[in-house]
């Protein structure tokens, strides 16, 4: 069994998102309702990740997931699932000034990387990736995964007691850092960008969706350092913190997609 999918649009991210930053290129059409988007990533000398094993897609054909969905890409030249694809947006008002002259926390994502049949990007840990504001060329905001690593251990309880264990049967743990350059704290919750483990997602080494990986012993074993939920990323500074994932697979891959985006950055574990 493969990764359901069903193919949606980018909705609700209005002026902030245009390009998922990083792989170079704009993506080609005219938007439907609003601007358009189209993803992108960064390249790396170090051997990818692969993803599991699985039949391409024709472009169009859908498929229904248990718990979650996939969906092709969004950059030039949509001609397969295995490749590229459009989508498009829903305008909404917008307050966020775009500074001249910011601080960076971690380099811009260079770009080059490849993408998954489901036109997700083939991410690598080290690697920074990000989103363009509607102009293409101002960034949002960069985020790098800078370790998953599967049972490493919880910390242990800030009142005593025994550390948390996995309500599935393993921990997969996510060390994340990001930098808010041109948008704020407000600008993220008006468009529904969140980068805590509600909007990750795991899979088996078969493509399979794993359930209930949003456990409350994940949230336990990330203690004080989960991000997103205890500490949501603030502008101005280098936010970092931990995504504890509870899933049954000891190897399979993990999807970060937030904010409507039709597609995302996909990363392997185990």
């Amino acid at each position: 069994m493969g990764r359901g999918r069903c193919r949606v649009g980018v909705v609700g991210l209005g002026v902030l998102v245009a390009v998922l930053v990083g792989c170079g290129s704009p993506v080609a059409g005219s938007p439907q309702a609003g601007p358009s988007a189209s993803i992108q990533s960064t390249e790396s000398a170090a051997t990818e990740p692969t993803p599991p094993t699985e039949a391409p897609d024709t472009a169009g054909a859908t498929g229904t997931a248990e718990s979650s969905s996939r969906t092709s890409p969004t950059e030039p030249s949509a001609t397969a699932a295995s490749t590229t694809s459009t989508t498009s947006t829903t305008s909404t008002t917008s307050t966020t000034s775009v500074a001249t002259a910011i601080k960076t926390f971690l380099p811009d994502p260079p770009g080059g990387s490849k993408k998954n049949q489901y036109g997700d990007i083939i991410a690598k840990p080290g690697q920074t990736y990000g989103l363009y504001l509607n102009d293409e060329q101002t960034v949002a905001f960069v985020f790098r995964v800078d370790s998953i690593q599967l049972d490493k251990g919880c910390a242990a309880p800030t009142g005593g007691g025994a550390a948390a264990e996995p309500e599935n049967s393993h921990f997969v743990v996510v060390k994340l850092d990001v930098d808010l350059r041109n948008v704020t704290e407000q600008d993220l919750e008006d468009q529904g960008i969140d980068f805590s483990r509600s909007s990750w997602e795991a899979f088996d080494a078969e493509g399979n969706p794993q359930t209930g990986v949003h456990s409350d012993a994940g949230i336990d074993c990330a203690g004080e350092h989960d991000l997103g939920f205890n500490d949501p990323p603030k502008s101005g500074q280098l936010s970092s913190g931990l995504i504890v994932l509870d899933v049954d697979a000891a190897k399979g891959t993990l999807l970060f997609k937030t904010g409507g985006l039709s597609n995302g950055w996909e990363y392997a574990y185990g």
